[in-house]
């Protein structure tokens, strides 16, 4: 089996070097490839992402043995990060948008159990005629289950809800 180019590439410039081999870019992005643990060659596109990103590597690394620089690989770990920190601000965007789906989930739930309950307890023990015990389930659950979803128990239309008119 042929030895790694990168490794081949590393030898080469810490033989050139030492450890000025190791710049700020070539570090980071050695940094950076623990972003990809776990990952696997099995398929999908997460693995041709970083196949790509290996071949590409391999390109820089030839370049810069044939111009004797090290600009190639330079500029590969420069591109590197830039995609990487592009990927992880759309991770971060994506979190956030999860976020608030799952707390609007649960406020959602949450305003849709308290009506249930706030009905029950005004309900229990009375004798209504069916028109206005479906009225009380159907029509005011629904009306209570927004203002405590939107404001919770302080606001205004909350109280409105549940206090009866004078």
């Amino acid at each position: 089996m042929p030895p790694c180019p990168t490794a081949v590439f590393l030898a080469w410039r810490m033989n050139l070097e030492g450890a000025k081999a190791f710049s700020s870019n070539l570090v980071e992005w050695l940094d950076s490839l623990q972003e990809w643990r776990g990952w696997s060659d099995s398929g999908g596109r997460s693995s041709k992402v970083l196949l790509d990103q290996l071949d590409a590597l391999v390109i820089a690394v030839s370049g810069s043995f044939e111009s004797g620089t090290v600009s190639a690989v330079e500029d590969f770990c420069r591109q590197w990060k830039e995609g990487a920190d592009r990927r992880n601000g759309q991770i971060g965007k994506l979190r956030q948008r999860l976020l608030e789906t799952e707390q609007g989930a649960a406020r959602q739930r949450r305003a849709d159990q308290t009506a249930r309950a706030l009905i029950g307890r005004a309900l229990r023990g009375r004798q209504l005629p069916v028109p206005i015990s479906r009225f009380a389930l159907d029509h005011w659950h629904r009306l209570l289950k927004h203002p405590i979803r939107e404001t919770g128990f302080e606001g205004e239309t909350f109280r409105h809800g549940l206090t009866p008119p004078r």
